[in-house]
């Protein structure tokens, strides 16, 4: 097992909980812009960081994580 194979088998072990508090600041890098527009959506199609609203975000990473991917 190699040292990659060795961290990803850990993080699938994760509970959603535990992967939402781990990965907050990578995960859109990963996501391809899928998250923003589902973060958009939560604050009536406006980007938070715009509208300078960041502090009060209605985001919540763990019910972003169980959604199907598309």
């Amino acid at each position: 097992m190699t040292n990659r194979q060795m961290i990803m088998l850990k993080l699938i072990q994760l509970s959603d909980e535990e992967f939402a508090e781990f990965m907050d600041n990578e995960i859109t890098v990963l996501m391809d812009g899928g998250l923003c527009q589902f973060c958009m959506e939560k604050h009536g199609n406006q980007c938070p960081m715009d509208t300078g609203e960041w502090k009060e975000c209605k985001f919540d990473m763990v019910e972003w994580l169980k959604k199907q991917a598309s």
